[in-house]
């Protein structure tokens, strides 16, 4: 039996090359060496699994230094359901050099093995590689970097499935895939061994049946004084398919890396298992399982700036928000003047992963490079979740007389990081601006349908027409004409939704199956039509 400081990169290149077109065990690497730590290094690489897309953003945290502080000294607790059993971490610590202490785990349904999982990784160039994780929340898990990215095999592993408790071919809990995984541009760009871990987003809550560890970051005086354990899956034990167990003191500590004893075992398949303290009867994670130096097994340490990442991707800070406006109404009639007020509403999905506060607005706009704001509020949206809001609003002095969209517009200023800010904007019913005091004093002609109606109207005029429909069932065709017209028409529809005619001859709009109600129509001059011009709508 062989332990990790016994295989060489070399020797498991050429066990890769052997085993081909079948499982191999993710081997530790040997040629990352710990750099300085810096905000690029530790800036989020997300990967939603099976895009071959990536998105990246710095984590920015919602806590003061002091909460910072307090959060990397309490850590995250772990959980055990009440309905699963705990076992007790009994190491056989203090042999000689060179011995194999591992010790097998019978009871992997028991806590906190049932939070220990098999790792099959699958990558681009159709490499499957095996490893070991540690559920650290119901739907996440933490595994080294490697087992999941590695650029020599086309970068990140197209599926990753957790099988929790897995014993010889047994899986108690069934089994878990990867919707995203995230890691640390420190391991992806840089091929840094102090950054060499990756959180797997799952595609259940399996942690509601398994419970999971907690997450922490320990001072050297902790680790060093603590009995530091493990448990995975080393593929030179039960073909890999057995969960082995190891315990013993550290050998070294440094600022990235916890270096572990000879008598503390492990080997290929093991790389990214948890390493953890217990801490009463909470176990807390400190590390992975992650690489060998010539006289020691070594993991990779969760410090406090490591921590403050993991910690925010577990609380769902860790990618952009992606912010959504949609559904949007308003109060404002469809003719208004400058000064009235009234409210535009619509929902702001937040698809992302970061919680928002941002500036949500409303406009009109004039299709052509113009656009007046309406009013703003400032809301807040918690990530995966929606909000609907009420912007109060007032027409804005100086637009200018003519037809509008009125527009939602969400994180107009940019404050907030986001993964897509092409969708921050959507329209909704269209208004139009006069230079009269608006549709409450303005005459609407009633007329019969179907209507034939001419009328001249020189620069800026408007006309105004209301018929009813009673009958769903008819059908309604619209058309407006006028040789050298170079206004338009708006439709109100009963619920204000709207619609432009334009004066062309093959011009027409026909509803199937009309709204029940009143309907307006406004015929309206370009301010700039020179002198009057006649025009013919019909209505059938």
């Amino acid at each position: 039996m062989r332990s990790v400081a016994q295989i060489t990169l070399a020797a498991s290149l050429a066990a890769s090359m052997l085993l081909a077109g079948g499982p191999t065990e993710a081997d530790a690497r040997t040629d990352a060496r710990p750099a300085a730590r810096n905000a690029s290094k530790l800036q989020s690489v997300t990967y939603e699994v099976g895009t071959r897309t990536e998105r990246r953003d710095t984590v920015q945290r919602k806590f003061s230094d002091r909460g910072r502080a307090l959060g990397r000294a309490l850590g995250r607790r772990g959980h055990r359901p009440a309905d699963v059993r705990d076992d007790i971490e009994m190491p056989n610590v203090g042999k000689i050099f060179g011995g194999d202490d591992r010790e097998p785990v019978f009871d992997t349904e028991a806590y906190p093995w049932t939070t220990v999982a098999k790792v099959y990784a699958t990558f681009p160039d159709g490499l499957l590689v095996t490893g070991s994780a540690v559920l650290i929340g119901e739907s996440q898990a933490l595994t080294a970097g490697h087992v999941v990215y590695d650029s020599r095999h086309g970068g990140w592993a197209t599926e990753v499935e957790l099988i929790p408790g897995f014993d010889l071919g047994f899986a108690p809990f069934g089994s878990v895939f990867a919707d995203e995984i995230r890691s640390f541009a420190g391991w992806t760009d840089d091929r840094d061994f102090a950054f060499d871990f990756a959180l797997i987003d799952l595609d259940d809550t399996i942690g509601d049946f398994t419970g999971w560890m907690g997450l922490a970051a320990r001072d050297d005086a902790e680790l060093t004084d603590n009995l530091i354990n493990t448990a995975g899956y080393p593929g030179d034990l039960d073909d890999g398919e057995g969960m082995w167990y190891a315990a013993d003191f550290a050998a070294s500590i440094s600022p990235t890396a916890i270096g572990l004893k000879g008598t503390f075992d492990a080997a290929q398949g093991q790389s990214g298992s948890g390493v953890w303290l217990r801490e009463g009867d909470d176990r807390v994670v400190v590390g992975v399982v992650s690489t060998e130096s010539r006289s020691e097994n070594v993991a990779a340490r969760i410090t406090g700036d490591v921590f403050d990442v993991l910690d925010a991707w577990l609380d769902g800070f860790a990618g952009p928000a992606d912010l959504s406006p949609i559904d949007v109404t308003t109060t404002l009639p469809f003719d208004i003047s400058a000064g009235r007020s009234g409210t535009v509403s619509f929902e702001i999905d937040n698809f992302g992963l970061r919680q928002a506060t941002v500036d949500a607005a409303a406009f009109l706009d004039d299709g052509v490079g113009g656009r007046y704001r309406l009013g703003s509020i400032s809301i807040k949206i918690d990530a995966e979740d929606f909000v609907a809001v009420d912007v109060p609003v007032t027409v804005p002095a100086d637009a200018p007389v003519g037809t509008y969209t009125v527009l939602a517009v969400v994180n107009d200023s940019g404050s907030v990081p986001e993964s897509d800010s092409t969708n921050n904007v959507a329209a909704g019913p269209t208004v139009s601006v006069s230079s009269s005091g608006g549709s409450g004093g303005d005459f609407y002609e009633l007329v019969t349908i179907p209507a034939k109606l001419r009328g001249r109207l020189s620069a800026d005029a408007v006309e105004r027409y209301s018929f009813f429909v009673n009958d769903p069932t008819q059908k309604l065709k619209f058309r407006l004409r006028g040789q050298r017209f170079r206004g338009f028409a708006i439709v109100v529809r009963p619920d204000n939704s709207t619609f432009k005619l334009l004066p062309r001859v093959w011009s027409k709009v026909i509803e199937n199956q009309p709204q029940v109600g009143e309907w307006l129509v406004i015929v309206k001059q370009r301010p700039d039509a020179g002198r009057s011009r006649r025009y013919k709508l019909n209505i059938k």
